[in-house]
């Protein structure tokens, strides 16, 4: 019995997602009034986007979640995987340095 308090839109689909999705605009933080914080919300490819950073800031957020599903279909060389995850293993870690507040990244698991 839980209360929806926002809502943040992907802006910006990715590759095959822009056959099936749309993407939306809108503000891309939650307001937590319980908690006294806003939280920032980049989904997936939007957090590789310039546009983000601008919103986020924009939004004075005290935490950022940045989820992603980024998958790598079988066959794909295990150097592309390296590469595509040491990238979001440095994104995160950038943004807080830059932001200097909390970040918490998370990928999707398993197959």
């Amino acid at each position: 019995q839980g209360v929806v308090l926002g809502e943040v839109l992907k802006q910006a689909p990715a590759a095959l997602e822009a056959l099936y999705f749309k993407g939306g605009k809108g503000p891309k933080h939650i307001d937590l009034p319980a908690l006294g914080i806003r939280v920032g919300v980049g989904i997936c490819y939007d957090n590789q986007l310039n546009f983000l950073v601008d919103d986020v800031v924009e939004g004075d957020v005290d935490l950022m979640l940045m989820p992603h599903c980024a998958m790598f279909p079988e066959g794909l060389p295990q150097s592309y995987i390296d590469e595509w995850s040491e990238g979001f293993k440095n994104l995160a870690s950038k943004v807080a340095a830059v932001m200097g507040i909390p970040v918490v990244f998370a990928n999707h698991a398993g197959k």
